[in-house]
C-alpha cells in the first residue's frame, strides 16, 4: 500500500538536497522555514509563527501589494482555506508575495522547483497534483495568451519547464473528513469539508519527474508530451470547446493498453460558471473554461515514487 510518509524530508534534509544539487543557490529560507515547521504545527499555527516573525508585515511595507496586505488578515483568519495554504507555504519557501507563473517559483534563486502543498489521509493522496493552466490562446476579458495549447510545442510551455516540485505534505485527517472503505480505498464522507486550518504539517516530498521512468518503458516526460500534442491535434480536428467539454472531462481520455496517460485536465476556479467564448478569429468561436493540467492521484502513487 502507497504511503507518501516514507518519502518525506525533514527542512534540513532539503536544504542539504539543494546544497548538494545547487551549490551556489541563493535560497536563504532553512531558518526560519526551521522555526516554523518545527514539532509538525497546524495550518493556523504556522501561520501565527509567521506573524510573530514579523515578516508579513515587512512583506507589506516593503511591496505594499494586495496579495501582501491580504496575507496578514488571513493569518489572522481562525477558518482558511487549501487555496491560502499554497499560498502560505510558497511565501514561507520563497519569502516572496507572489512569483511568476511563468518560470519555477524557485528559479530566480538558482533552484529550478516549483513549490506546492498537498493533503493526504493517512499516508494517501486526497488532491490531484495540479502543474499549471491551460491556456486557451484567449482569457474571458478578452486578452491575448501567451503559451497557447493551439499553437505553443509542448517543450515551449510551462508544462515542460515546470517538472520539479518541493511539496508540502499536509495531514487532513483531524478534519474528520475521510476513511479507508473495505478495499483499501480513501473515501470522503459526504457534506463534511476540509478546514485547512486543521492540516498538521508532516514535512516535504522532492518530485522530479525527469527521473520517472514508467513500467512500460517510456520516460514520463516523452508521456507529458504524448498526451499534451494529443490535445493539441484534437484542437485542430475539432476545435477548443471539445477539447475543454468533452476531452477535458475524461481523466484519461487517451489511455491504451501498452501506454497509459500520465497528464490530464481538471476544472479550475469555478469550473463550467466561469466559462466563456474564445475568439481566436477562427472560422467559429468556441465556449471554454478555467482548466488545469494537472496528474492524476493513481498515476502519482503508482508511478512516482
Amino acid at each position: 500500500m502507497f504511503d507518501v510518509r516514507k518519502y518525506l524530508l525533514t527542512t534540513d534534509e532539503v536544504f542539504d538536497f539543494f546544497k548538494k544539487e545547487y551549490p551556489n543557490h541563493t535560497l536563504n529560507r532553512k531558518g526560519i522555514l526551521s522555526s516554523i515547521t518545527k514539532n509538525n504545527p497546524n495550518l493556523n499555527e504556522m501561520g501565527l509563527r509567521y506573524l510573530d516573525s514579523g515578516e508579513p508585515q515587512e512583506m507589506m511595507d516593503k511591496f505594499n501589494t494586495t496579495k501582501s496586505k491580504g496575507l496578514i488578515s488571513k493569518l489572522q483568519s481562525p477558518k482558511q482555506n487549501t487555496g491560502f495554504r499554497g499560498t502560505l507555504v510558497e511565501q514561507l519557501v520563497t519569502g516572496s508575495p507572489g512569483t511568476s507563473n511563468t518560470e519555477c517559483d524557485l528559479l530566480p534563486y538558482g533552484v529550478d522547483y516549483d513549490v506546492k502543498s498537498q493533503g493526504v489521509f493517512d499516508g494517501r493522496f486526497l488532491e490531484k497534483l495540479a502543474v499549471s493552466q491551460v491556456n486557451w490562446g484567449v482569457t474571458s476579458k478578452g486578452n491575448k495568451q501567451s503559451d497557447c495549447l493551439r499553437t505553443t510545442p509542448f517543450k515551449e510551455t510551462k508544462l515542460f519547464k515546470k517538472t520539479k516540485y518541493l511539496i508540502a505534505i499536509f495531514d487532513e485527517s483531524p478534519s474528520n473528513t475521510h476513511f479507508i472503505n473495505t478495499q483499501g480505498n480513501v473515501s470522503k464522507i459526504e457534506n463534511k469539508k476540509i478546514d485547512a486550518s486543521k492540516s498538521i504539517f508532516l514535512g516535504w516530498l522532492i518530485l522530479d519527474l525527469n527521473k520517472v521512468t514508467l513500467p512500460w518503458g517510456e520516460s514520463f516526460i516523452e508521456n507529458m508530451e504524448w498526451t499534451y500534442n494529443k490535445f493539441q491535434k484534437a484542437l485542430t480536428e475539432f476545435n477548443e470547446e471539445f477539447v475543454a467539454f468533452t476531452l477535458g472531462s475524461q481523466q484519461f481520455a487517451f489511455s491504451q493498453v501498452e501506454r497509459k496517460q500520465v497528464l490530464h485536465m481538471k476544472q479550475a476556479q469555478d469550473g463550467k460558471q466561469s466559462m466563456y467564448e474564445c475568439d481566436l478569429g477562427l472560422s467559429k468561436k468556441s465556449w471554454v473554461y478555467p482548466k488545469k493540467w494537472n496528474i492524476a492521484i493513481e498515476v502519482l502513487e503508482n508511478y512516482c515514487f
